[in-house]
């Protein structure tokens, strides 16, 4: 089993990964491969520019997760694909045994991770490089209807709004959700993420999840510009992950 980064061109997938292995003082942390030795793999996130994924990889990761109770080893099959396999058609045929291998993984996995960019509404902003609101919620739909032909009840699935850092105050929202010991904290926030930012594509999520008995769509708030915010899908799934993946408390 394993947890799967997923998301269109450009959208941070990797930069994520290679984020949490930079820092060794956060709640999560890469314990294997060595995180210097990942990093040694994106040069250019050193400089500030984000990490590039150059085609399909995997590799396995271990991350060490401190949520309530201690820190818990959880085992990952990181599978991190090019954002054009998401968004072209011609890629996917090009491509057909890639993409099959990639849509069954996403089936096969315990965990789904997805990135979604902000849109030209939450930013007040004419650039070129974000999606109108209505375009950004025909792709939200476009995902719901791949995760629904793709993923079952039992999977954990997370959208995170990514790159936040250029439509709100992160230090103020950093502060405001630090991790709180409660069985009730990340669900405060998911139901939070979801009020304020994903209101415009109500009816197709409540529809997603209506079909899902229980095990409902998270949301959250994330950028690799704080550590808070960017722990918090993986805090939440740590629990979620560890008896498949031959986790363990450490000591």
């Amino acid at each position: 089993m394993s947890v799967v980064v997923i998301g269109d061109r450009a959208v941070g997938k990797t930069s994520m990964v290679v984020a949490l292995a930079s820092d060794r003082d956060g709640a999560v942390k890469i314990i294997e491969p060595d995180p210097e030795m990942l990093l040694q793999d994106y040069p250019e996130f050193e400089t500030g520019k984000m990490a590039l994924t150059q085609g399909p990889q995997e590799r396995p990761l271990v991350m060490s997760v401190e949520r309530r109770g201690g820190k818990r080893k959880i085992e990952v099959q990181w599978i991190d694909t090019p954002g054009e396999a998401w968004q072209s058609r011609e890629w996917q045929e090009k491509n057909a045994d890639s993409w099959q291998g990639i849509s069954q993984k996403v089936s096969k996995s315990q965990g789904v991770i997805l990135l979604l960019p902000p849109h030209r509404g939450l930013v007040r902003s004419s650039s070129s490089d974000l999606q109108s609101s209505l375009a950004w919620g025909n792709r939200v739909t476009w995902w719901l209807n791949f995760l629904k032909q793709n993923c079952n009840e039992y999977q954990h699935i997370l959208i995170c709004l990514n790159k936040a850092d250029i439509f709100c105050n992160i230090e103020k929202e950093g502060k405001k959700w630090e991790y709180t010991p409660s069985s009730s904290f990340l669900y405060k926030h998911s139901e939070e993420v979801y009020r304020r930012y994903f209101n415009s594509v109500n009816q197709g999520i409540q529809n997603f999840n209506n079909k899902r008995f229980g095990n409902t769509v998270k949301f959250f708030l994330t950028t690799i510009k704080n550590r808070t915010l960017l722990e918090l899908p993986w805090i939440y799934l740590a629990p979620h992950i560890d008896n498949l993946n031959k986790c363990g408390w450490e000591e």
